[in-house]
């Protein structure tokens, strides 16, 4: 990874050519940010190319699975702070739903973007 580049999450789930979710860190990205994924594309022949997939974040999704929609209503219901229960607060999973724009090939000095991908690749991280 360059010095420029900043990790803000891991492409998680499945992908496909059009979209992919992925586990962000807390606070690193807001909607509509855009995010740039390394990948690999393998082709027919067995080579691969080198990719960068450009993608836009469409939602954040916060979920606990220590604190599930059942609890909640239940201390909302009873009028219970959930400080003073034993229900971890701290374990929340934060993912983005990603729509790919565009994606470039990687390579030699001159890139070129193409328009849209025609076969998911496996994404490697993202910047």
């Amino acid at each position: 990874m360059a010095d420029d580049e900043v990790m803000v999450g891991t492409v998680v789930g499945e992908s496909t050519t059009q979209e992919f979710r992925m586990a962000v860190t807390p606070g690193r990205v807001h909607v509509q940010d855009l995010v740039a994924v390394d990948a690999q594309i393998e082709e027919v022949d067995g080579k691969s190319t080198a990719i960068c997939i450009w993608a836009k974040l469409e939602a954040i999704e916060h979920i606990n699975p220590l604190f599930p929609r059942e609890s909640e209503q239940e201390l909302a219901d009873s009028q219970v702070n959930p400080i003073d229960t034993v229900i971890s607060l701290s374990r929340e999973m934060i993912t983005a739903l990603c729509r790919v724009l565009v994606y470039e090939e990687k390579g030699d000095d001159s890139i070129s973007i193409e328009a849209k991908l025609s076969s998911p690749g496996s994404a490697c991280n993202s910047r």
